[in-house]
């Protein structure tokens, strides 16, 4: 069994603990972190699967009605010549032949990857290194398009990709400790739904088990059934 610091454990006797989903669990999951410094709010989620679709990867992305953690560090791989100045500005990166070699050479200082459709062939090679970080533009998630201006815009007011491993699990996060229990609501309300849809299943077929925690600190397991009652 792992050992628990003395920090995590009276963090614990400190806060009721219970899987009754409702708006107060978020600030009790608040409550649990341990960090001294100000980290995320993470949700784990199982997804269900049979035997027949186990391997399939649960993609898809969210609009969260909060901001979700820092401003995005996004990287534009494209041979436009044709960017306007204020469009420029909305991208911390821009380029091409020099970025795909940087990234070959390790470099991952972003959060985001948009690329322009003509350039993917030249940067499918860099799939191997940005797939497994969800990183590879991807035509589905509208990050591989022309409209530059208007999918920069919509990741900046809070659209956010996640992704399932190949165990059907969704890690990713709903806002930070900063956020109020009424953000954290809300968000994560739009995540679940967000999988809802991208299933295609009914909701009670989709979930196996939902966890809740701050970056560092003890995670809640919900109770699936009350978060159905009100999606």
């Amino acid at each position: 069994m792992k050992k628990r610091s003395k920090k995590y454990i009276t963090k614990l006797k400190e806060n009721t603990i219970n899987n009754v989903f409702n708006i107060d669990i978020f600030d009790t999951v608040k409550n649990l972190s341990i960090s001294n410094f100000k980290g995320s709010i993470e949700v784990h989620i199982s997804t269900l699967s049979s035997k027949k679709d186990n391997k399939q990867i649960i993609r898809g992305s969210v609009f969260y009605k909060n901001k979700v953690g820092k401003d995005k560090k996004i990287l534009l791989l494209t041979d436009r010549k044709d960017l306007s100045e204020k469009l420029k500005k909305e991208f911390d990166y821009i380029g091409l032949d020099e970025y795909i070699e940087k990234i070959q050479s390790g470099w991952t200082d972003f959060d985001l990857v948009i690329a322009t459709p003509n350039v993917m062939p030249k940067i499918a090679i860099l799939g191997k290194i940005l797939g497994p970080k969800s990183l590879m533009p991807n035509p589905k998630l509208g990050t591989v398009t022309e409209d530059l201006e208007g999918t920069v815009e919509k990741y900046k007011s809070g659209k956010y990709d996640y992704k399932s491993d190949q165990t059907g699990t969704i890690h990713t996060i709903i806002g930070n400790i900063d956020n109020t229990k009424e953000e954290l609501y809300d968000n994560f309300i739009e995540i679940i739904k967000s999988i809802i849809n991208i299933t295609g299943k009914p909701s009670q077929s989709v979930f196996k088990t939902i966890y809740i925690c701050p970056t560092m600190g003890a995670s809640l397991k919900l109770n699936i059934e009350d978060i159905i009652k009100v999606i």
